[in-house]
């Protein structure tokens, strides 16, 4: 089927899934990195096989605010991240916040060899642009979705976390021992300019709503302007937040969500420093 058959919002599907992939992998990707900059380890170079020394040497509590310093930027936009998106588009900002953080994991390799401080500073700055990105994703739904395909639509859209999550740490295994510029490095470049080629595909194909799209079909566009929510009607709606912060079931879901999110980012962020400092694991069999 050629794609410009496909349904657009499909396409957009696709563009999102692949977005949540590439924010994944500029989030994780300095887990398993972080092994190969300070433990000496194996790399191939010219089909040899040689003995990389550790370019750094950072004391645990570096390490461990270095790796958690992108959640610090990443909070604080969860929820100012779905009034922008409303405001300034959430195709565009969605876009936007992809490009710059992959340009900032291109400057990572850099600012590492010059100072850690400038590390945790561009961690952080791109933890807060990738802040937006969930709640990017609601308002493009609210604009693009027919009320009987949005919750699939959703939950398609984020799985590219998932699958970004799944397959970032192999992949970044892989690059500390056959790439290039010291291996570790040759992560960072190749995910930048990986989300740098995706933007560019974002712009071409992605529109603010179906009302802007110049290819979209007739039947496709009815379907979605049917269904698709009043915004309008949504920015009147007075908010009851007294009720919502008083509702046991509201902090039910955030107690919920706050423990699983606890562990699986705590495994996430130093399993792998752990598998590597503790266990002496390979790197290559840490990212598996």
């Amino acid at each position: 089927m050629a794609v410009n058959a496909l349904p657009k919002r499909y396409v957009l599907s696709g563009m999102i899934f692949v977005g949540f992939f590439v924010m994944s992998g500029l989030r994780v990707n300095l887990n398993v990195a972080i092994g190969a900059m300070v433990n000496n380890h194996t790399a191939v170079v010219d089909g040899e096989i040689i003995c990389r020394e550790a370019e750094f040497k950072w004391e645990p509590e570096l390490k461990g605010v270095i790796l958690g310093s992108f959640y610090y930027g990443y909070m604080v936009f969860q929820i100012p991240g779905g009034w922008l998106a409303l405001r300034v588009g959430g195709a565009r900002l969605f876009g936007a916040a992809v490009m710059i953080a992959s340009l900032f994991t291109l400057l990572t390799p850099m600012a590492t060899r010059w100072n850690p401080v400038a590390l945790i500073v561009l961690r952080i700055l791109e933890g807060l642009v990738l802040g937006v990105l969930f709640p990017c994703n609601h308002a493009m739904w609210s604009r693009w979705a027919p009320s009987a395909e949005r919750t699939t639509l959703v939950m398609v859209s984020i799985t590219g976390g998932s699958i970004g999550y799944l397959l970032t740490m192999p992949i970044t295994g892989l690059l500390t021992k056959y790439g290039f510029d010291g291996g570790w490095a040759s992560v960072f470049y190749c995910f930048g300019v990986f989300g740098i080629v995706w933007y560019f595909v974002w712009l071409m194909v992605v529109y603010e709503s179906p009302a802007l799209h110049p290819t979209i079909s007739d039947d496709e566009k009815s379907l979605i302007q049917e269904t698709a929510l009043d915004l309008s009607k949504v920015e009147n709606i007075v908010i009851p937040w007294k009720s919502i912060l008083l509702s046991p079931p509201v902090w039910g879901i955030i107690a919920a969500n706050f423990a699983l999110d606890w562990a699986f980012y705590i495994l996430l962020i130093s399993m792998p420093t752990f598998l590597l400092d503790v266990m002496k694991t390979s790197i290559t069999s840490v990212s598996l």
